[in-house]
């Protein structure tokens, strides 16, 4: 009985062992098969490096004063003269006529509206428009030439109502913003920078005349008029102090001097050379934003 099972023992055994025994075939096939497992086994991804974190945007400091913006509307007074004189010159008798104008250029009314955004603390950049506009009368005197005698002149005098003269001007500006007390309340803005005006004159450009044998004297009807605009460049310079009534809107007064001088092509070939802008004074509402 117990050599029988040494028999059987052995046989399996040999049968493990021996070349195209099933046992070993069904062996080699779990084998092959564990492998082809490891193999289709998914690698685990590469480890990648964390990406650097994003950098905070630098938000605008805001100013003591200041904001994001300042918008200001002022009504005031172009307390400048630019009065000047002008002549003008026709052909009359085969000679030249000439009228030469005297215009006043008074003092006006002065509309203004402004606004700027904060670009570094109470450093802003902005702009205004300013509007002034009068109406003046305009006094000439006239040299006439004789129909019959050469070089002998003839003097009358006239006078324009009306005329008028506007100014628009834009001043882009650079303003910083300060607190003149503890509260706030009273503030100082000093600014200045490049202005562009756009003028428009009425010129005297002849006379309607009265005349009769022999000539000696000349009376004027009235004279004619020509209106023309010109633009030109010129600088601006402006203090505006305020009292804050509340967080956001106050009452101010601005003291600004503005000039350029402006090139006027009138007809006949004649050319006109007017200063514009001056002292301006005005008074309004400003907002802080």
């Amino acid at each position: 009985m117990l050599m029988a099972r040494w028999t059987i023992t052995l046989a399996t055994a040999f049968s493990l062992v021996l070349p195209g025994s099933p046992a070993l075939a069904q062996a080699a096939g779990l084998s092959t098969r564990a492998d082809a497992a490891a193999q289709a086994k998914p690698q685990a991804p590469a480890p990648q490096k964390p990406r650097p974190p994003a950098k905070p945007k630098k938000k605008r400091v805001p100013g003591k004063v200041l904001r994001r913006g300042v918008f200001t509307v002022s009504a005031g007074y172009q307390a400048t003269a630019n009065a000047f004189s002008q002549a003008y010159t026709w052909d009359m008798y085969a000679e030249q006529a000439t009228a030469t104008g005297s215009y006043p250029g008074r003092p006006g009314f002065l509309f203004d509206i402004g606004g700027g955004a904060a670009v570094w603390r109470d450093l802003a950049v902005g702009a205004t428009l300013s509007y002034y506009t009068r109406n003046d009368a305009v006094s000439a005197a006239l040299s006439l030439p004789s129909p019959f005698d050469f070089n002998l002149m003839r003097t009358a005098q006239a006078e324009a109502p009306g005329l008028t003269r506007s100014e628009t001007a834009l001043h882009v500006q650079l303003s910083w913003f300060a607190a003149l007390t503890r509260s706030k309340r009273l503030q100082l803005a000093v600014a200045g920078g490049p202005s562009i005006f756009h003028v428009s004159q009425m010129f005297v450009s002849g006379a309607n005349l009265d005349e009769a044998y022999p000539y000696d004297t000349v009376s004027v009807r009235g004279l004619t008029t020509a209106s023309r605009s010109a633009s030109a460049f010129g600088g601006n310079v402006q203090a505006d102090v305020t009292w804050m009534l509340s967080r956001r809107v106050g009452l101010g007064g601005l003291v600004r001097f503005s000039r350029a001088s402006a090139s006027f092509d009138l007809p006949n070939n004649t050319t006109a050379q007017l200063k514009a802008g001056g002292l301006h004074a005005a008074a309004g509402v400003r907002v802080r934003f």
